[in-house]
């Protein structure tokens, strides 16, 4: 059975209007925001490595500062142990406890930093120095790792909650939920900065 001429013309018309609607924007946006979490990951991860080969170059401070040198292993073993959930960027308790595990990190980083400027036998080293400049480089690549999170996750959320995408999402979606996101990315922080 073929179709009539006048019968194809208006169902290519249909094709082309719902093409061009934005059907496939959701899973689109969303893989975006997927590829963009895993950068995300990626960077802090390659943080956490840093983190380890700093602890063995300020092992000459162990014992005057075992404070600062103990939260850090702890901060360090929760986000290398931390188990990242399939569903972590719909579940908000679990994108929380991601984020302040790294902020943790980042915080005691920052401390034991400071702290190793009092220590000159450590602080002037080649090696500290080098890794500084890493940790200081990661951190810049962390910023824009997830201000690029952040801007893909507004886009896909955005077009969940906006017609014709909410249309799109109950009708041929219905499995497409928000995504949770970072605070609103703002100037590079320096090193102590979550």
């Amino acid at each position: 059975m073929h179709l009539s001429f006048t019968l194809r013309i208006p169902l290519t018309a249909l094709v082309l209007l719902i093409a061009s609607c934005g059907i496939n924007n959701i899973p689109i946006f969303e893989q975006a925001v997927n590829d963009a979490w895993v950068e995300v990951q990626t960077q802090y991860r390659k943080r956490a490595e840093l983190v380890m080969q700093l602890l063995e170059i300020v092992q000459p401070i162990k014992q005057s500062e075992s404070e600062i040198i103990e939260r850090i292993t702890t901060a360090e073993t929760l986000v290398f142990e931390m188990h990242i959930a399939p569903d972590t960027l719909e579940n908000e308790t679990a994108f929380l406890d991601f984020q302040g595990r790294q902020e943790t990190l980042s915080t005691t980083l920052g401390e034991l930093l400071q702290v190793s400027q009092n220590y000159p036998a450590v602080a002037e080293t080649r090696e500290f120095a080098a890794l500084t400049d890493e940790l200081i480089e990661n951190r810049k690549l962390i910023d824009v790792a997830r201000r690029d999170y952040w801007q893909k996750v507004e886009r896909y959320n955005s077009e969940l909650v906006n017609v014709p995408g909410r249309w799109w999402q109950a009708f041929v979606y219905p499995q497409a939920a928000l995504k949770q996101n970072f605070p609103e990315p703002t100037e590079e922080r320096d090193l102590s900065g979550s």
